[in-house]
């Protein structure tokens, strides 16, 4: 049999089952008893079975992949998205492929070529919320989600609900006694900074104080660029607290104000979104706004799923609620 390649013929007649039986075991498609499955994987093991992936597409016009496009692989936002996304393709028998798309619309289209050359089932996106690209997601050969960036009339989505708990959380910043209040955001047509800072001037002006456009900083989501805004502004202007709209930022907010010898929150407090484990662990546990990244990855795989299985069904968009995780540093 080393002269050829092993085929499932091979494999059900080592474990003593039916080719239905195997390719059920490899591609999830039902339910197997334990002991068979158990003996299908021991077969598959002791003759170096290979799942020929491309005569599957052939045969079924499915992959079974499904790509996934995030803008940076060092972000940690990322890690909980992509540990839910992959729960609910493991049980289903899916592989997730990923696609570094940065931060611009180019990048995002060629990732959205190479998947669709690929024939991938289906997409996953985490883009910026360009809007130019809804008839680019509509052009393609398989459904697509996008996650906190509404993506077309044919895209299903799921947002987070930044805009109304931000409010709250800067409606609490200034009953704790902060007035000025400044902001960075990460860039500046993304879809989630723009809901972010809505909230952001929402809570302001529910309680009567006036948008400063001089203190709301672009910080390009970068580490570098909360730290560099966050400098700019304690030269620049008069504040008593400062919201920051991503992780990264936030880290680079603190170092800028460790560095200045700033004390959170007696002479700066602050406000930071997504709740990485170092914010519990500084000197000042960081308050901040943290999204269910974990559901967020499942419910955009579950939809994708139902919309492979149902093309025609209409798009649908799930709101999830955020969290304000309450420290003391403000």
């Amino acid at each position: 049999m080393s002269n050829r390649t092993v085929n499932l013929k091979d494999v059900a007649a080592k474990a003593g089952v039916s080719i239905t039986t195997v390719s059920h075991v490899i591609n999830k498609t039902r339910f197997v008893k334990p002991e068979t499955t158990a003996a299908v994987e021991s077969a598959i093991k002791e003759l170096n079975y290979v799942h020929n992936l491309a005569a599957k597409t052939l045969r079924s016009k499915k992959s079974g992949i499904i790509g996934v496009m995030i803008t940076g692989f060092g972000n940690p936002y990322f890690l909980e998205i992509l540990q839910g996304i992959e729960h609910i393709l493991s049980e289903k028998g899916y592989q997730m492929i990923l696609g570094n798309i940065g931060s611009s619309m180019g990048a995002q289209e060629k990732q959205l070529d190479i998947f669709n050359s690929w024939c991938v089932d289906g997409i996953i996106t985490y883009g910026q919320g360009y809007q130019n690209l809804s008839q680019k997601y509509d052009s393609l050969n398989c459904p697509v989600v996008c996650i906190e960036s509404p993506g077309g009339d044919q895209t299903d989505n799921v947002i987070i609900d930044d805009c109304a708990l931000i409010k709250e959380a800067i409606t609490d910043m200034i009953q704790c006694g902060h007035q000025k209040i400044g902001c960075i955001y990460g860039v500046s047509d993304a879809y989630t900074s723009i809901q972010r800072t809505n909230g952001y001037k929402e809570g302001l002006l529910a309680n009567k104080i006036k948008v400063d456009e001089t203190i709301i900083r672009c910080g390009q989501s970068t580490l570098e660029g909360g730290y560099r805004e966050t400098n700019w502004l304690l030269e620049n202007a008069e504040l008593d607290a400062i919201f920051v709209e991503n992780n990264l930022m936030t880290l680079g907010c603190v170092k800028a104000l460790s560095e200045r010898g700033v004390e959170i929150p007696n002479q700066i407090a602050l406000l930071g979104y997504d709740d990485d484990d170092w914010r519990d662990t500084v000197v000042i546990p960081i308050s901040s706004i943290q999204p269910p990244r974990y559901e967020m990855g499942e419910k955009a795989t579950q939809l994708l799923l139902q919309k492979i299985n149902y093309p025609k069904r209409r798009s649908i968009t799930i709101k999830l609620s955020p969290e304000l995780i309450k420290r003391k540093s403000y």
